[in-house]
């Protein structure tokens, strides 16, 4: 019983494979008829991606990092534990220097199309990529314009320290000549004109103040061995699929004008 019960199921299973078996055998067949106007996509596809690619330049990367300096390495800047958000500020200053066009033509014989990428939540280091059709030298070029940056912005920052403290300084004299000072007792007078001097040696170390960096390069630029793009064998591999895929769609729009047609006539 269970085997009579389950024979007409089997049977329409069996029927719904063969159904399918015919529909691929079918699909195949028309496939294999219109070949040769696959092939001929294919192959148009192909010559049109290799035409293409004839006509584009090989475009190189250089890339440089650089982050932030240490609160050691930023002694020389005269930057206190307080203002160590300056050192940040020199880091995003240099950037905009690198990218700078003016900035540019004053430390390089050429423009450079520069871009800075900015750290993100987890990494502390900037990013800096040239690309260019011409990569002999770029990686010096670059090196030297991140060098040059990098020391303007640090003496940027000494300059405005330096504006500052003779701010101070001058406020510092101006009190001491005050009335109420010279009445004060010679203790506070002297504690006074002890940070006057400590000011006044500040300042003088200022001037004296010659080669420093703004940031810290981590990994300078080197010249590229490899085209970044265009990228020659992923164009001709999606040439040659698109040209198939292309090739199969014509052949299945020709078969059913074809049929189409027949029908029309009958």
């Amino acid at each position: 019983m269970n085997q009579q019960g389950d024979s007409p199921n089997n049977n329409n299973n069996y029927q719904d494979y063969r159904d399918d078996e015919i529909d691929l055998m079918e699909l195949f067949v028309i496939m294999w008829q219109g070949k040769w106007l696959i092939v001929a996509c294919t192959v148009l596809a192909t010559l049109v991606g290799g035409g293409w690619l004839s006509l584009q330049k090989d475009v190189y990367s250089v890339a440089l990092q650089y982050q932030s300096l240490t609160a050691l390495e930023s002694r020389s800047l005269f930057v206190e534990p307080e203002e160590f958000s300056e050192l940040s500020e020199l880091s995003e200053l240099s950037g905009r220097l690198i990218t700078d066009k003016e900035f540019q033509a004053s430390v390089l014989d050429r423009s450079l199309s520069a871009k800075v990428k900015s750290p993100g939540r987890k990494s502390k280091v900037y990013g800096v990529t040239v690309e260019t059709v011409s990569p002999d030298g770029m990686a010096e070029q670059l090196n030297t314009l991140v060098k040059a940056a990098s020391k303007a912005a640090a003496l940027n920052l000494i300059e405005g320290k330096r504006t500052a403290l003779d701010r101070d300084i001058a406020a510092f004299e101006a009190q001491l000549q005050s009335e109420f000072v010279l009445e004060a007792e010679s203790l506070a007078r002297a504690e006074l004109q002890k940070e006057l001097i400590l000011m006044r040696v500040q300042r003088a170390t200022m001037d004296t103040v010659g080669d420093v960096e703004g940031i810290n390069v981590v990994k300078w630029a080197f010249d590229p061995k490899k085209p970044v793009s265009p990228k020659r064998h992923l164009v001709m591999a999606l040439s040659v699929v698109l040209g198939g895929m292309i090739g199969v769609f014509a052949v299945f729009i020709r078969k059913g004008v074809r049929s189409y047609r027949a029908r029309s006539v009958d």
